[in-house]
């Protein structure tokens, strides 16, 4: 059914100026511009998008950037630009044998730790980053009837952790 133009520009409504669509809320005519109609960068870049959402993206990601004074690195928020300054200057190195492996960031280290330095081997050398890993790999690749070991008890009520879960 074509529309009129009565219809098109009923008053009280919210109209899209693209196309002159008359919406009863202005939800509805985001939803149709989002799907009508392509978005614009707000900084005139020259670049468009099918959708607000993708438009918001790219002008947090590209416009809204915070470059670090020290290094140049960039952030799109100004709290992660913060948690990468604190870290310059402060560069630690692995103490786990022979590791050359440095890092400025707890969580970078923390990450290496876990994923390089795996407390749980296999004999046939395979390392895993918790129990539950070694035990799957064991029975799946060795048919190991190895059973889990028990979990330590705590210093306080010598009960396993496992029974208050």
């Amino acid at each position: 059914m074509a529309e009129t133009s009565e219809q098109k520009n009923k008053p009280g409504t919210f109209g899209c100026q693209r196309c002159g669509r008359g919406y009863s809320s202005a939800s509805n005519l985001a939803r149709h511009v989002n799907k009508k109609h392509r978005v614009a960068c707000r900084r005139a870049c020259g670049q468009h998008f099918e959708t607000t959402a993708a438009e918001s993206a790219h002008d947090r990601e590209q416009h809204r950037r915070l470059a670090c004074r020290q290094c140049g690195r960039r952030y799109s928020s100004a709290r992660w630009l913060a948690r990468h300054v604190a870290g310059h200057g402060r560069a630690r190195r692995c103490r786990i044998g022979n590791c050359t492996y440095t890092s400025e960031s707890d969580f970078s280290m923390t990450s290496h730790k876990q994923t390089v330095h795996r407390r749980h081997k296999c004999a046939c050398g395979k390392g895993f980053s918790n129990r539950q890993g070694l035990y799957q790999h064991r029975k799946r690749k060795h048919n190991s009837a190895v059973k889990k070991q028990p979990r330590k008890k705590t210093r306080r009520t010598g009960v396993s952790a496992a029974s208050f879960r």
